[in-house]
């Protein structure tokens, strides 16, 4: 998995927005067009060398009450990428933390090469073999999952290493949401018992790493590292 190597900018004094589901809410996605064009103007462009790129968002949160309650971490890394704003796939690794000590912050800058060596005590793999991102692609990964052991983990913080093999060009980005809602078997379901709904908020540490492969035309490879987190270490 990828690295974050040298820094090429950080931005500080901004309060991250998620994204809002609900397209219905418009003052909320005005709110949130506001805080890429200010937030992504501070580091575009981009640098021209094709080298591979890292970008990590750090979400302060107001109250220690609140960092298992609330603040979904892909729900403020996803906006980050589109047409308008980052190009997802100049990103190799994509980062998002949060807690209440450290001040938010944005950093970019290069990823290092993949390092072998870096794994945690317990993952899954999977490659579903229905169109990626569909709801069968999702279940397919959930019940991968739901065979990996010692499932659902306990209370608590987790942090997360998601690596995604694809296809030069698919989207990775939009992976992202589909992933993270199969984890339901291993961070528990929240209080709709939707199947799809996971307690994704306990996960204090995300990273998103791509790798690619020509050969991987339509297919996607998944694969899920976890790491509990003990309490007053989030």
């Amino acid at each position: 998995m990828w690295e974050p190597g040298e820094t090429l900018h950080v931005h500080e004094g901004f309060t991250p927005v998620p994204a809002h589901r609900d397209g219905s809410d418009h003052a909320a996605q005005a709110r949130l067009v506001d805080y890429l064009t200010r937030l992504t103007g501070q580091a575009l462009p981009l640098p021209s060398s094709p080298l591979p790129l890292f970008l990590h968002l750090h979400v302060q949160v107001p109250r220690e009450a609140n960092v298992l309650h609330g603040y979904v971490l892909e729900t403020f890394l996803t906006p980050l990428f589109g047409v308008r704003w980052f190009t997802g796939s100049r990103f190799s690794l994509v980062i998002g933390t949060k807690g209440t000590e450290t001040p938010s912050r944005l950093t970019i800058g290069l990823a290092s090469s993949p390092s072998a060596s870096r794994k945690g005590p317990a993952g899954c793999k999977a490659t579903p073999s229905v169109a990626p991102a569909s709801l069968e692609w999702v279940e397919e990964l959930r019940r991968a999952l739901s065979h990996a052991g010692s499932v659902p983990l306990p209370d608590g913080p987790i942090d997360l290493r998601v690596q995604l093999s694809c296809s030069p060009a698919r989207n990775w980005v939009g992976l992202w949401k589909p992933v993270g809602d199969a984890m339901g078997p291993i961070l528990g379901y929240d209080h709709s018992r939707n199947p799809y709904h996971p307690r994704d908020d306990r996960l204090v540490r995300l990273e998103f790493h791509r790798q690619t492969d020509e050969r991987l035309v339509s297919a996607v490879e998944v694969e899920y590292l976890w790491t509990p987190v003990p309490w007053g270490e989030a």
